[in-house]
């Protein structure tokens, strides 16, 4: 919380007995306006609740279209008009059985259909499909056709079916459901039924009944503002059982998928006030006297092609609404008499919430300018004072950045000064140094000759002579590579050739260890001086042979990576010493025993990379051994 903000709150408190009958106005003008933004709620969430549904029965009656234009009832229908005209096909058992097949497959699929029936032209079930059941048994009938279910004998409902357009689907109750026992005669939802056409000519029907379930998931999913009790009211003024009766409910555990033997209706429910404050408007809210409740209603209509209506209703608790405000109120009145006791104990508070914070922070600034430099605080108190101890935490952990990075760039600079030292010194003295070398192992040569047979001594120790000189002159010669710094001949050349010829130089100790190396290289085209960076290779290489123990095991990794091209050697050894990795790169430093190395090959090799915009980083592996990694840059127009 902001400063000025508890300067606000303590005079607030200090001043709260004046304010006091402001703020109960407030309330009441907050109450009113919170009502209002409860019936907006209400009413939006019941028209995203009515779409909702609306959209479900849509998508019902699009399913019911694109069954009959599925291929399975398209083969059916010549079987339909068929029997229309009262003649039953010899091939209709085969068509019939192929469309039950189908529709059984399609109830499985679609667990929320009850049941399926195909109807001739005057109403009769000719199949009916119900949760995935095909009822075959013919029942006896007076025009002798395979009707499933009784015949309809009703001119009535023969009309009402004659009445739906071709290709449409109408909502309405069917004459088998009314008649069936299995379900009570007043039934919560409609069926759907599709008038079936060929050439133009109508030739039966398919219908779609529905338990409800789908229905009943849509509307107990739907939010409920205050757990207000939702109910579900049919309105159809042409049939007088149907209207006002409740199809569900949250308070009487009613749902659309339920089997009910009786009907509640609206007209009953809170003697019949509801029904007389409502009837004849279509959406609105109303309350009722002694604590019988707030009710919030919305009409619409679920059907397209019928005239009956549903109205949602919501039971809201009106107490609940106010309660709150109520609440307020009272604390209100209790919070004059404890003003001027909470305003003393704020004040104080207050003082110790930005002093005490303030004299920590001033401490910690003093150990941090006596040297303490991974000194921290925890911010707290308001908000400006949290921020003072951020930034103090943002300046030491900057400055403890840049540290590292002088530090860094020191031992850069130290490293560089070394090696040009050395670079110097090598231009001096290099030349002068191999010459005396070459006189050495040329008198050598002509001793050897004229040793006589039987000194194998002397030959001995002639041969260990210029063993000796030989090592100087390598020396010396690395020297004068190390100091050269020549740049290199620039060209694409491929790595995986590259890689293994410069693994074939050193097969000689690999052999004489019984290393073996493995090898991991991808099909890339890599920049640069191929003899220079063959010597840095070799040279990785042959520390990494002389790191492993005999019989282990030497990685090579090369690949193309999204900044660079990585070439990595790991060798299977012990790794290396925290104070030899700081002078790794250091000419002549050596891990190596005396007469194995000059110290000069990771110097020569970093020189290398650098020169060609790279770098190299060493580091030891989790389980053993080390890994160098090359990392060359990316060149413009490269071969991959």
């Amino acid at each position: 919380m902001r400063l000025h903000s508890n300067i606000f709150l303590w005079i607030f408190f200090a001043t709260v007995l004046p304010l006091s009958a402001l703020a109960l106005a407030v309330t009441y003008l907050a109450q009113d306006r919170y009502e209002e933004e409860v019936n907006r709620g209400v009413h939006s969430q019941q028209q995203n609740l009515a779409a909702e549904l609306r959209r479900h029965f849509d998508n019902q009656r699009e399913m019911l279209i694109s069954l009959a234009e599925s291929g399975e009832f398209q083969v059916f229908q010549p079987i339909l008009s068929s029997i229309s005209s009262g003649e039953l096909p010899r091939q209709y058992d085969a068509h019939y059985h192929r469309l039950a097949v189908f529709l059984r497959s399609f109830s499985n699929i679609r667990t929320d259909l009850h049941t399926l029936r195909v109807m001739d032209i005057s109403g009769n079930t000719l199949m009916k499909i119900r949760q995935g059941r095909s009822y075959d048994d013919v029942i006896e009938n007076f025009s002798g056709l395979p009707y499933v279910e009784e015949e309809v004998l009703s001119d009535e409902y023969r009309q009402q079916l004659e009445s739906i357009q071709a290709d449409t689907v109408v909502d309405m109750v069917l004459h088998q459901r009314q008649d069936n026992m299995e379900f009570e005669r007043i039934m919560p939802l409609l069926d759907h039924v599709l008038a079936v056409t060929l050439d133009g000519e109508r030739v039966g029907y398919i219908s779609v009944s529905y338990e409800g379930e789908a229905v009943d998931r849509i509307i107990d999913y739907a939010s409920r503002i205050h757990d207000g009790q939702l109910s579900l009211v049919e309105l159809n003024s042409d049939n007088n059982i149907r209207h006002g009766m409740i199809i569900y409910s949250d308070d009487g555990h009613k749902r659309l998928s339920q089997v009910r033997y009786r009907a509640d209706y609206l007209q009953s429910l809170r003697e019949g006030r509801i029904w007389s404050e409502i009837e004849g408007q279509t959406d609105g809210h109303i309350h009722l006297d002694h604590g019988m409740g707030s009710y919030h209603y919305f009409e619409f209509q679920p059907y397209r092609e019928s005239l009956v209506s549903w109205l949602l209703l919501l039971e809201l608790d009106a107490e609940r609404v106010s309660r709150p405000f109520e609440q307020i109120r009272s604390g209100i009145w209790s919070l004059v008499g404890l003003a001027l006791l909470i305003s003393l104990l704020i004040t104080r508070i207050g003082s110790r919430h930005i002093a005490q914070p303030v004299c920590q922070l001033a401490t910690n600034l003093k150990q941090y300018a006596d040297g303490k430099s991974d000194l921290r605080v925890s911010p707290k108190g308001a908000q400006e004072i949290q921020q003072l101890g951020s930034s103090f935490n943002y300046m030491a952990d900057t400055l403890a950045l840049e540290r590292e990075e002088r530090n860094k760039a020191e031992r850069m600079m130290l490293q560089n000064a070394k090696l040009a030292s050395v670079g110097q010194l090598a231009a001096g003295i290099g030349h002068e140094i191999n010459n005396p070398l070459n006189n050495i192992l040329s008198y050598a040569k002509l001793v050897e000759r004229q040793i006589e047979a039987g000194q194998e001594g002397v030959r001995r120790d002639l041969a260990s002579l210029r063993e000796e000189a030989l090592r100087a002159s390598e020396i010396v010669h690395g020297i004068l590579n190390f100091s050269r710094q020549l740049p290199g001949e620039y060209h694409h050349f491929a790595a995986s050739d590259w890689l293994e010829q410069s693994i074939t130089l050193i097969h000689s100790q690999t052999e004489k260890k019984g290393i073996s190396v493995n090898t991991q290289c991808e099909e890339i085209q890599l920049y640069g001086d191929r003899g220079q960076l063959q010597q840095v290779l070799i040279n990785l290489l042959i520390n990494a042979c002389h790191a492993t123990d005999p019989g282990g095991e030497v990685r090579v990794l090369i690949e193309r990576q999204q900044q660079h091209d990585l070439i990595a050697v790991v060798d299977s050894g012990h790794g290396i010493d925290a104070e030899d990795m700081e002078h790794i790169f250091d000419p002549f430093y050596s891990t190596k025993k005396i007469g194995e190395g000059s110290g000069l090959g990771l110097s020569i090799s970093l020189g290398i990379v650098e020169q060609h915009g790279g770098k190299i980083e060493i580091e030891n592996n989790a389980d053993h051994g080390a890994t160098v990694k090359v990392m060359l840059p990316h060149q413009p127009g490269r071969e991959d």
